[in-house]
């Protein structure tokens, strides 16, 4: 796994020096494992599997959903029909593999000359998967410092022998071929470029921010209560949960008004009644509902138990503040505010 991360990482820094926008970088990645497979039936959460167990990366549901269905747009060799995608014609993925090739090529450079440093200069006996190891480490930890030290043409920042003692042998390194080899050095900084772009796109190393939450409270409305509850299928169950489990990893709070309970409440028995009727229901959520298999009972089941389902997930009921009349405005004043401003906006955006 690390082995792929490493290779990942190179990779993805050459897609992004062929210029993209930030879902463009990851396509070549989803094209490849759509390429490999069998069945052709899927959701994104197959693929999302694929991914992590082929190049160790993990992109979170709803942005892979967002690159399938761009994929789907400019190819039309996907379909996708209530959350779930068919392969409709081969998919290429041209270049990638020799990408790939290139990017173990560079991989292979720093991990023999790793190898080599630490047996030569610091009497350690490291393999190529405790040099993987390493290096991946000293990523999550220093790749925002070398790589501003590098832009600035200041020196590397130099870490203590007190650090943990493979860092202090991967700076080391980095720092003899920052001086004596310009291909090392340079294979190096591809892949902690790569890994400064996979944070920013993925979101795997948030844990590291000095910044986090701690103080900030995220309050869920009824829309996004459904999709939690599983209301809008299993993928935006799946999305949703995902966003849920980010948000308290950085410490965040999460809360609901009791109005948005009242109002979950509400949707459930409406629902309910809906599912009864043995007509056709035109509403879509209903309809996903009994696509799913939802009963009546189910949903009057869920609603006894919401309590029960807001706290086990962490997720506080609190009062509705109070108005503050000063604050507020109708309806018509704000259709004037809109009225007079958005022209000068768009006038200022042609100018431009």
């Amino acid at each position: 796994m690390q082995n792929d991360t490493l290779t990942s990482l190179a990779m993805l820094r050459v897609q992004v020096d062929r210029g993209a926008d930030y879902f463009d970088y990851l396509i070549p990645f989803v094209s490849h494992a759509l390429s490999k497979r069998e069945a052709k039936t899927f959701i994104p959460e197959d693929i999302q599997s694929e991914l992590l167990h082929e190049f160790g990366i993990n992109i979170p549901q709803h942005s892979l959903t967002k690159i399938l269905r761009r994929i789907s747009k400019r190819t039309k060799a996907i379909s996708i029909k209530d959350g779930v995608f068919h392969i409709e014609k081969t998919i290429h993925s041209a270049g990638f593999e020799e990408d790939r090739a290139k990017a173990r090529q560079r991989q292979a450079l720093v991990i023999k000359k790793l190898i080599s440093f630490a047996k030569t200069r610091c009497k350690l006996d490291w393999d190529e998967a405790k040099c993987q190891s390493a290096i991946l480490q000293f990523l999550r930890s220093f790749s925002v410092e070398c790589l501003k030290a590098y832009s600035a043409g200041s020196a590397l920042p130099t870490i203590q022998e007190s650090a943990s003692s493979s860092d202090y042998v991967v700076s080391a390194f980095l720092r003899d071929s920052y001086d004596s080899s310009t291909e090392v050095f340079e294979s190096f900084l591809v892949i902690l470029r790569g890994n400064m772009l996979a944070n920013a796109l993925l979101c795997d190393d948030l844990q590291s921010l000095e910044k986090k939450y701690d103080n900030v409270t995220f309050y869920l409305d009824t829309p996004f209560i459904m999709h939690l509850l599983g209301f809008w299928g299993e993928p935006a169950k799946r999305a949703s949960g995902e966003l849920l489990h980010l948000l308290k990893s950085l410490n965040g709070k999460i809360a609901i008004f009791n109005h948005t309970v009242d109002e979950t409440r509400n949707v459930l028995r409406h629902a309910a009644a809906e599912l009864e009727k043995a007509t056709h229901v035109p509403h879509i959520m209903v309809r996903s509902l009994r696509r799913d298999g939802y009963r009546p009972v189910d949903l009057w089941t869920l609603e006894q138990q919401l309590p029960e389902f807001f706290s086990s997930r962490l997720i506080r009921v609190e009062p509705a503040p109070p108005y503050i009349d000063k604050y507020n405005i109708g309806e018509t004043d704000l259709r004037d505010v809109i009225e007079d401003e958005i022209p000068s906006i768009i006038d200022s955006y042609l100018k431009k």
